[in-house]
């Protein structure tokens, strides 16, 4: 970005973002580092103050299996069963599944989500 001069990269070039939606009030830095662990998984960690949110996706055809370091006042929210009741010491993700391990001191961060679109804005109140 900002380069006067186009940049080529080859075809095996992989890239990685994420894109923070917030809304313009909010101060608080955030911290993002890449999850490389277990080999293969496309995941992020997210600090922002004393909140943790870690995001795990299996983009492959075979499990992923790795460990999973939980510290209190942990959640784990799998796209496959919902909020886990006990968390696991490892991590197992099936073929085109996302976890969060969410770490924080705030009850409504370990509440269920939504599980789909229509559900989330069925919720919201109405513009005015």
């Amino acid at each position: 970005a900002g380069a006067s001069v186009p940049t080529a990269y080859p075809a095996s070039f992989n890239q990685w973002f994420l894109v923070e939606i917030r809304p313009s009030w909010v101060s608080t830095s955030a911290i993002v580092s890449r999850v490389e662990e277990p080999k293969g998984v496309l995941g992020f960690r997210v600090q922002i103050d004393a909140k943790q949110f870690q995001l795990f996706f299996n983009p492959g055809e075979t499990n992923l299996n790795g460990s999973l370091n939980v510290s209190a006042g942990s959640s784990l929210h799998e796209s496959i069963a919902g909020i886990v009741n006990h968390i696991p010491s490892s991590l197992n993700l099936k073929p085109y599944q996302m976890d969060v391990l969410v770490t924080s001191p705030a009850k409504e961060d370990h509440l269920p989500g939504w599980t789909n679109y229509q559900e989330m804005v069925g919720q919201l109140p109405p513009n005015r």
